[in-house]
């Protein structure tokens, strides 16, 4: 997209307008399609919702929202807060760590300004994906307008946009790259000497990351003593400007403190949130070997060079003097422990402002070692991410039904694998999802299957879940005999069905575009057969999507 074919009268600056806002259109239509196929189409639903956590009552009146895992994810606090930006109506109690979340109140306060200009009540939960994108896109912007002017190619820019860290916390709504995208505008302010662009993006950046303000103590150092100049104002005027982030960040807190009745700084203690230099990342990648995670085996090693080479580039080149006050924060990314180390979603979404340092500095070096890792970055993450979430597909969650005292568990594969199913018409027409993206929604119908043990030994209701685990499930097939679905969602039986027993078994299906096709049912005992495949029954269901 460097090379984009436009009238000679269009300005770098009109292009790089076209790249930023084709990136959002393109992006956040992706997003959307993710939405429908893995979401049902709530897009509520990648702010993960846990069950243990429940909900406001305004926000699940208005939009239906049921829980999708068991704890969830930070994702589903900031949203909340976007309903209930000075922490007054019921979002606390729904918060694993109220004070903690309510300092990063950023991009909630940001959602609830516009949706409540828009005439809002509650911020719609597209909505507030919209302001993500829009303000990554913007970060988006005026990177590769930086880059551009420093005749580096634009290119340069996906490594950071398409990287592991940022995909996934920008698909399930987390905050991290919209501080990523005010830290380039912060930066480039800076370089040019943009007073008022640099107080706006960097109040906007402590207020997603409280981190950032050991960035912004740095600046307002370095212009306190003359070192990055805002024009040709008085240096004790530009310095008091320039301190007005770390006056909102401190006021802010200190109304967190009053409002929640605990500090952030003592909601944080405790956990493994700090370590020695490189000791964080050692104990986690010594878990994830001897656990055989080979997603964090591959992925960790990868953040820990990004980390380094970004240090080692963004000390040797720091010719702008804005440069100094990024150090400490990347320093501070060293010493962070297990609690960020242990799983790409926490490593990778911290590791955005030294990747972003580093591709800028790219204006100062021709690297070639750093340009080749910078594309294996883009690479993982697009690798990474349709890996992990291709096949992902998130229904209602809800604890287990409480098993029978004695129940036993299945430890070896069943000798007997025969049994019958009935239930469904052996003909249904269903109604499915009409709109623009129907092509790829995924919707979930809830049937009843009754099963019948015809085998010589029992079912047992254990293991819930992984090898020898007893589950009624499903593929779906096109008129042709085609398989378009091999592995349909896993339905466990709630109960020991002995052998000659039967039962009721509640399947959830997942719906497939409108079109023909067949739905076959079928036992299966994880990790040994699919009953039918193996001497058993299966049953058909001739399904007409409309």
């Amino acid at each position: 997209m460097t090379d984009i074919r436009l009238p000679k009268r269009w300005t770098p600056t009109a292009r790089n307008v076209l790249h930023a806002a084709a990136f959002f259109v393109v992006s956040f239509v992706l997003f959307q399609i993710w939405v429908h196929r893995a979401f049902q189409g709530h897009y509520w639903g990648p702010f993960l919702p846990g069950f243990r956590f429940g909900f406001p009552a305004r926000e699940a009146a208005a939009f239906g929202m049921f829980p999708v895992t068991e704890y969830g994810w930070d994702a589903q606090f900031y949203y909340y807060q976007s309903n209930d930006v000075f922490a007054t109506h019921d979002s606390v109690p729904h918060s694993d760590n109220p004070a903690y979340r309510y300092q990063r109140i950023g991009v909630p306060l940001a959602a609830w300004l516009i949706s409540r200009a828009l005439g809002f009540s509650l911020t719609p939960p597209i909505l507030y994906h919209v302001v993500q994108f829009a303000c990554f896109a913007l970060g988006f912007f005026f990177l590769i307008r930086y880059l551009r002017a420093h005749g580096v190619s634009v290119l340069y820019a996906y490594a950071w946009a398409l990287s592991a860290g940022v995909v996934n916390c920008l698909a399930f709504g987390m905050p991290d790259p919209v501080g990523d995208a005010m830290f380039i505008i912060a930066v480039v302010a800076c370089l040019e000497g943009r007073l008022l662009l640099y107080v706006a993006a960097t109040i906007f950046l402590v207020l997603v990351r409280e981190a950032y303000v050991v960035f912004a103590f740095g600046v307002f150092v370095l212009t306190a003593m003359g070192r990055v100049a805002f024009g040709d104002r008085p240096r004790w005027l530009q310095a008091l400007v320039v301190g007005l982030p770390g006056a909102v960040f401190l006021g802010w807190r200190k109304y967190v403190t009053l409002q929640i009745g605990i500090s952030p700084s003592d909601a944080a203690m405790g956990g493994s949130l700090l370590d020695w230099p490189l000791l964080g990342p050692w104990k986690s990648f010594a878990k994830a070997w001897k656990s055989e995670q080979w997603g964090e085996i591959v992925t960790l090693p990868l953040g820990v060079v990004l980390l380094a080479a970004s240090t080692w580039l963004i000390v040797r080149h720091r010719t702008k003097s804005v440069w100094y006050a990024v150090i400490p924060y990347v320093l501070l990314l060293w010493g962070l422990g297990t609690t960020v180390w242990d799983e790409y979603s926490g490593y990778m979404k911290a590791f955005g402002t030294p990747l972003i340092a580093g591709i800028m500095c790219l204006a100062y070096t021709k690297s070639r070692w750093w340009r080749g890792l910078l594309l294996v970055t883009a690479a993982h993450g697009v690798a990474f991410q349709y890996w992990v979430k291709n096949k992902a597909f998130f229904q209602e969650w809800a604890p287990p039904p409480p098993v029978e005292a004695g129940a036993q568990a299945h430890e070896a594969a069943l000798k007997s694998v025969a049994a019958t199913l009935s239930g469904p018409a052996k003909s249904e027409v269903w109604d499915g999802f009409h709109g623009i993206f129907s092509r790829w929604h995924i919707g979930l119908r809830d049937m009843i299957v009754h099963v019948r043990n015809d085998g010589d030994e029992p079912w047992h209701p254990l293991p819930r879940a992984g090898l020898h685990a007893m589950n009624v499930s499903y593929h779906w097939y096109d008129e042709s005999g085609k398989t378009l679905l091999l592995d349909g969602l896993r339905n466990p039986i709630a109960r020991e069905i002995p052998a000659k027993a039967e039962a009721d078994v509640k399947v959830a299906v997942q719906v497939p575009p409108p079109g023909k096709y067949v739905l076959r049912f079928s036992m299966l005992q994880e990790g040994d057969s699919w009953f039918y495949l193996a001497g058993g029954s299966s049953y058909d269901v001739a399904v007409e999507v409309r």
